[in-house]
Order: C-alpha cells, then sequence, then structure tokens
C-alpha cells in the first residue's frame, strides 16, 4: 500500500515538473503571472504617487527620475497640469501607459536639461536604442566650459581659495580658454594651458562631482525601466547588448549573455558589415563612434591591430566576439552600463533569465511593432451592443481603412499605448471594450480601455472623428 502511494506520488511529481517545463518553453503569459507574484509578495503591493506635469515632456522626465523610490513598490500616476484625462484622474492604468509614452519621449529626444537624451541610437540604420555613449563626455565639456567662462569674471579669484589664487592671475589664459571651449584642441588647450596650472585634487573636485550626477541619473532610470517592465510599461526597444549587459551575473565573464558580433551589427548595421566583409579597408586598432553632441568622433583604443582580423589569418567567431565587447561595453558608455544596471537590480533583485530569453524581454518591453486589426477585432468586448450593432459595424468598416500609423494614434487615444503588448490585444488588461451610449462625440476611457460612441454615428462622422485622432 505504502509503495503504491509512494508511486503514485512520484508519477504525479513528475507530471507537474514536466508541466513546469512546457510552460517554462511555452506560456510567457505564465512566466509573468509567477514575476507579478514575486513583486506583490516583495513589495510591489504598495502604491508610490507620482505627481509630474502634462504638458512638459523634459520636466516630466526629470521629475519622474527625482520622485521615483529605489524601492519595490509599483506607482500611480497623477498629471499636475492640464490633461485630456482630468475626468479619469484616479489611475487604474490608463494615466501610467500615458506617462510611459511620454516618458519615452523625454528619454530620447533632446531637451535643455540634460541637453543628451539618455537612449539614442548608436547608427541611423539601427532599429533599437541603447545608452547614450556621449552623456558623460557632453557633461564634462560644460563643466570646463564653465569654469572658462567664470575665469573672466571679476568675481572668480574670490570664488577660489587663497591657495589657488596665485595660480589664476594670468587673466589672458583663462581668455583663451574661454574662447577654445568648444574648439576641437580644447582638451589640448587644457592639458597645456589649464592642467599645469590647476592642482589635481581642485580639479577631481569638480570632475567627480559633475560625473556622479550624470551616473545617479543613470541609476534612476534604471529603477524607473524595472518598475515598467514589472508593468508591462512598454517605452523604447532596447538593444541586445544592454538588456544582456542588465541581467548578467556580476561575475559571469563567459556566459551566454556575453556580447557577440551580432549585437554589435544591431547597433552599427552598417559598419559591421563593413568590417565583416572587407577588413582590409577598415581600421581595428582604434574605432570612431559618430557623436551627435560632441564636435568630434567619439574614439575607442580596441586593443587590437588592424592586421588581426586578416582573412588569411582567419580570425575566429570569438576573435569577433571580442573585438564587438570592446566596441560596444567602451569606456565611454561602461560606467553608464553598471549605474543603470544597480538601478534596475535594486527593484529586480532576480535573475530574470532564468524565467525569460533575452529576445522575450525585448519585446516585453517594447510591445508589438504593428498592429493586426484582425486581433484587435477578436479580443473586442461590447458593452450595451454587439458586433452586429450598425454603429460597431461601420467602426470596423472604417478602422480598416486606416494607415498603420492611424490604427497606432486610434490605439493609443483609447489605452496609452501606440501598440498593443507583446502577445497581442488578447494580452491587454482591461480587455478593449467598445460601447454605445448617448454621447455627442467618441470619448476614450483609458483606465479601462473603452471607447464610447454616439448611438446615431453615420459613416461620414465616423471616418472624421477617427482622422481627426493625433
Amino acid at each position: 500500500m505504502i509503495f503504491a502511494k509512494a508511486i503514485w506520488v512520484f508519477w504525479l511529481v513528475g507530471i507537474l515538473v514536466f508541466g513546469l517545463v512546457v510552460v517554462r518553453v511555452e506560456s510567457l503569459q505564465f512566466r509573468l503571472c509567477l514575476l507579478r507574484m514575486w513583486w506583490d509578495r516583495n513589495g510591489g503591493h504598495e502604491v508610490q504617487s507620482l505627481k509630474v506635469p502634462y504638458n512638459d515632456v523634459d520636466k516630466l522626465k526629470i521629475e519622474t527620475l527625482e520622485q521615483m523610490d529605489d524601492d519595490k513598490k509599483t506607482f500611480a500616476v497623477q498629471f499636475a497640469t492640464e490633461c485630456p484625462f482630468n475626468l479619469d484622474q484616479c489611475d487604474a492604468g490608463g494615466l501610467s501607459r500615458e506617462w510611459a509614452t511620454l516618458f519615452a519621449k523625454g528619454i530620447t529626444q533632446q531637451s535643455k536639461h540634460p541637453m543628451w537624451p539618455f537612449f539614442r541610437k548608436w547608427d541611423s540604420e539601427s532599429d533599437v536604442f541603447h545608452l547614450n555613449l556621449e552623456a558623460r563626455s557632453v557633461e564634462q565639456m560644460k563643466l570646463w566650459k564653465s569654469l572658462a567662462d567664470r575665469a573672466v569674471s571679476e568675481d572668480f579669484q574670490d570664488a577660489v581659495s587663497e591657495d589657488f589664487q596665485d595660480e589664476f592671475e594670468l587673466r589672458e589664459v583663462w581668455k583663451s580658454l574661454a574662447d577654445r571651449a568648444v574648439s576641437e584642441d580644447f582638451q589640448d588647450a587644457v592639458s597645456e594651458d589649464f592642467q599645469d596650472a590647476v592642482s589635481e585634487d581642485f580639479q577631481d573636485e569638480f570632475e567627480l562631482r559633475e560625473d556622479e550626477q550624470v551616473l545617479s541619473l543613470f541609476y534612476q532610470l534604471g529603477v524607473v525601466i524595472a518598475k515598467c517592465f514589472l508593468r508591462n510599461l512598454q517605452l523604447v526597444p532596447l538593444s541586445t547588448a544592454l538588456i544582456k549587459f542588465v541581467i548578467r551575473s556580476d561575475n559571469d565573464s563567459d556566459s551566454k549573455y556575453s556580447i557577440t558580433y551580432a549585437d554589435f551589427e544591431e547597433l552599427f548595421p552598417c559598419m559591421a558589415k563593413h568590417m565583416r566583409t572587407s577588413p582590409e579597408d577598415s581600421p581595428f586598432d582604434e574605432i570612431s563612434l559618430v557623436a551627435e553632441f560632441l564636435e568630434e568622433e567619439m574614439k575607442i583604443q580596441t586593443g587590437f591591430q588592424d592586421g588581426d582580423f586578416n582573412p588569411a589569418k582567419q580570425p575566429s567567431e570569438k576573435k569577433w566576439d571580442s573585438l564587438a565587447v570592446k566596441i560596444v561595453e567602451n569606456e565611454h558608455v561602461l560606467p553608464l552600463l553598471e549605474y543603470f544596471k544597480k538601478g534596475f537590480r535594486k527593484v529586480i533583485d532576480m535573475n530574470l533569465g532564468e524565467l525569460f530569453s533575452v529576445a522575450e524581454l525585448q519585446q516585453i518591453m517594447t510591445g508589438r511593432a504593428s498592429i493586426d486589426l484582425g486581433d484587435w477585432r477578436k479580443h473586442t468586448k461590447y458593452e450595451k451592443c454587439s458586433a452586429c450593432h450598425p454603429v460597431i459595424k461601420t467602426f470596423w468598416s472604417e478602422m480598416g481603412r486606416l494607415s498603420q500609423q492611424q490604427l497606432q494614434m486610434v490605439c493609443k487615444f483609447v489605452t496609452g499605448l501606440q501598440t498593443p503588448p507583446m502577445k497581442g490585444f488578447s494580452e491587454l488588461v482591461p480587455r478593449f471594450t467598445l460601447k454605445t451610449c448617448a454621447v455627442k462625440v467618441m470619448i476614450a476611457h483609458t483606465c479601462s480601455n473603452t471607447l464610447d460612441l454616439p448611438e446615431a454615428m453615420d459613416l461620414s462622422m465616423m471616418n472624421i472623428a477617427l482622422c481627426e485622432i493625433e
């Protein structure tokens, strides 16, 4: 009897293990559910209030980074300025999705503060975003120019301690620096005229303080991205290299999360292809990356020689991967990556690689690339009407005439997202709902993903209403 029970238990455990393996491979939704259960048990049930402006993307971005706590709490958004969602100021999901759309703009476009975007495409031909490798260099340039500008003011010498008074008396040197601060010879000018005149301690104090401010911003960015991931809020398509760096263990340098040449090619399609197909015409000892905010290109020393990748030497795939690591995790961006990872892992201190592949993590963070109207229609719920209602038929008929861009605008109007989650509208929570009621115009409720349609809406009215959505 006992033996029979043992066999039964063994068989049941085997079935459960097999089922979990199948689920691990096929059911992304189940694995996301497991992640959110972990989050809820570790503090995700607590809510932080995030109060940000609606009509200023730059301020929204900075205030988000300043306000977001580096813990495991979720957050609810409240817009502090006038917005189209004043009737939905209780965030049940719609306000957060609208905030995510605005925040994504803020971290990928140039602004006044900081003047560089947090994410950028390293190559115009790339489809993914990576951390902006220029951030620290731009801030250091601004710092030196600020010091040079202060040097010509009457109050500058009073601001410097007596120990440095004699070193700053040559006003002509400072004026020269101010004029040359943004020239391509600025670094040389600093080393010749300025660094010799100022003690190392004085330089380090200013440089370190400015660098810490930049790094702290990227730490907070990691916190925000992690919380958006947990809430399935899509922001921007992140590079494979960035996701690998974030989920890779600090002491795991040789694993499936190591950078490959394919990751480099994702960031620099043209350069990677040219280096691989025409190595004799490509430099390998020093790589120049295009800069958007600095006058000079970003130089990267690889440690390789130009002849190392000569086809006659038959360089191995591992050697090409090593080159990719030197370029992708270069000295300009590596500190930013490390602080971004610290912030991300402060929120999600578990091994995401055990639940998701790198490709799945990319898709979860990005959502679908386009909208499938058939999928949208299939997963629509109807309230106070049915799919056979004349207004509903007109709605879907006119939706079929819209371009992909227009469909995405309608989706954003109703849900706050330009595209649905990775698996389509079946994963949209709450489900997209169409409702006919006694209203005069089309009204969207982003918190409930509901679109109110006038009961007597004809073809012409429907066409105008859909085309006017921005």
